[in-house]
């Protein structure tokens, strides 16, 4: 291997793990994401059961 194969194999390595380390976290953030979008969804059907009580009761 000459040195600007190794070079570019060392280059090429050290991508891989960036883009692995970038793969990871990707997952984290969506995993953030999608917990976040659940405790909304959980909380938008709280009001809309304390607001469909609030008319119920009018």
């Amino acid at each position: 291997m000459t040195l600007d194969e190794s070079q570019r194999a060392k280059e090429l390595a050290e991508l891989e793990e960036r883009l692995e380390l970038g793969r990871k976290h990707h997952e984290e953030l969506m995993a953030q994401m999608k917990a976040k979008v659940q405790e909304f969804e959980e909380r938008q059907a709280e009001l809309e059961r304390a607001i469909a009580e609030r008319k119920s009761a009018k």
